[in-house]
């Protein structure tokens, strides 16, 4: 019978119920679009960054990182890279060959890193097609190298001309050779744009010597959430003794501290946000209790019981924020979908910032679910602490005054 006469009572007053609701509604709404834009903009970030270069995992020598030498170079099987790329959520397995080489070209000469890759596996991490500024690219049996735009400028090189390459190859083998430019590559990162060279897999394998054997397989995942499965197949597939399996984690500490000051900073924006909300509810609610004012000396004065006016008032209050947030987690579940596969383009002035960093410039938003539960569950808890407001007033009240001044 409370819960019948709560639900009328709110609808008595149509348009009084209705401010109450939107109030609660826009809460959960823009609480979590804020948490999806924080979530999807640092999602973003971690899938340019990782996708960049690095891979979700590397297969390395157990001696590797930490001693980054090819001697630390790890023997490999067609078998191996086919069992990896079979694995559900890998995009690709790509094997890489990295080392340094010092390249000259007529009386100049600078220190270079070096990768021997799969071109077609590369695709979905180098992306070389998208970086060709100028010449072709290379292929599994291309006997000519990529070179990164900085670096053809140092040394003032142009597609067809002829570096020459030294370095030292696996055990201590002299490594030196001629190497045509096929390409000329334009890289986000300047670093890489100044220092790299490309080759095809076979032919860093001959010049550095190194026969069936590879630095890393770097595996590229379709969604990171796949992390911890595809971690424990792979892991099948290798000898623990002799390999180990990194994640980006681990190879990319600096990402993993940008991500954490990026969920500080949240965290203070939706406090303040929670904040503003709650005096915003606050506001309604006061409104509310001031309108009733005579309606509840009126209740009292015919007799009716303090408790039973404070819990009626109490489900009313409860009943609407649970509606309000129903609605808000609604229409924001549409709100954040639609923007998740339209993410909002910054437009044409950020440009020059997208090519600088080689990645989209667009506001993305998350849909994890955790966002959306969350934000509904810290909004009605915000406006369960506010309708203890009403319930206070009703205690004081005194019916003749309230029926007065009402």
């Amino acid at each position: 019978m409370m819960i019948t006469l709560a639900w009328r009572n709110i609808w008595r007053n149509k348009r009084r119920s209705l401010i109450t609701l939107s109030s609660i509604a826009f809460a959960v709404i823009f609480s979590t679009l804020m948490m999806s834009v924080q979530r999807g903009s640092l999602e973003h970030l971690i899938d340019n960054s990782v996708k960049f270069y690095s891979g979700h995992f590397q297969i390395q020598h157990a001696k590797y990182w930490n001693e980054k030498t090819i001697n630390n170079s790890l023997i490999y099987t067609d078998e191996l890279l086919a069992n990896l790329s079979e694995i559900e959520g890998v995009v690709t397995a790509s094997p890489r060959v990295e080392s340094f080489a010092l390249v000259s070209y007529n009386s100049t000469s600078k220190a270079t890193m070096v990768l021997g890759v799969d071109p077609k596996k590369e695709e979905h991490l180098l992306e070389l097609t998208k970086k060709l500024k100028k010449g072709k690219l290379i292929t599994n049996d291309s006997k000519g190298v990529l070179i990164g735009e900085g670096l053809a400028a140092y040394l003032k090189v142009d597609v067809n001309d002829t570096l020459v390459l030294i370095s030292q190859g696996y055990h201590g083998v002299n490594a030196a050779a001629l190497f045509p430019i096929d390409g000329i590559l334009k890289f986000p990162n300047p670093v890489q744009n100044k220092q790299l060279i490309c080759m095809s897999l076979k032919e860093a394998q001959w010049f550095y010597d190194l026969d069936m054997k590879l630095t890393s397989i770097v595996l590229l995942l379709d969604d990171y959430k796949k992390m911890p499965v595809v971690e424990k197949q792979a892991n099948q597939f290798i000898d623990a003794d002799t390999h180990t399996l990194m994640n980006w984690q681990d190879m990319i500490p600096e990402l993993i501290q940008t991500a954490e000051m990026k969920y500080s900073s949240a965290r203070i924006m939706i406090f303040i946000l929670y904040a503003v909300i709650g005096f915003g509810m606050f506001g309604t609610f006061l409104m509310m209790t001031a309108e009733r004012m005579r309606e509840f000396g009126m209740m009292l004065a015919i007799g009716m019981n303090r408790i039973s006016l404070q819990l009626i008032t109490f489900l009313e209050i409860l009943l609407l924020s649970a509606f309000g947030v129903l609605v808000g987690l609604a229409l924001g579940v549409l709100i954040i979908t639609y923007f998740n596969f339209n993410p909002i383009q910054l437009g044409s002035s950020y440009d020059a910032i997208a090519d600088m960093y080689g990645m989209e410039m667009a506001v993305e938003f998350s849909i994890q679910g955790a966002i959306f539960y969350t934000q509904a569950f810290a909004v009605f808890i915000i406006a369960f602490i506010l309708s203890f407001y009403p319930l206070i007033v009703i205690n004081k009240i005194k019916p003749v005054e309230a029926i007065r001044e009402g």
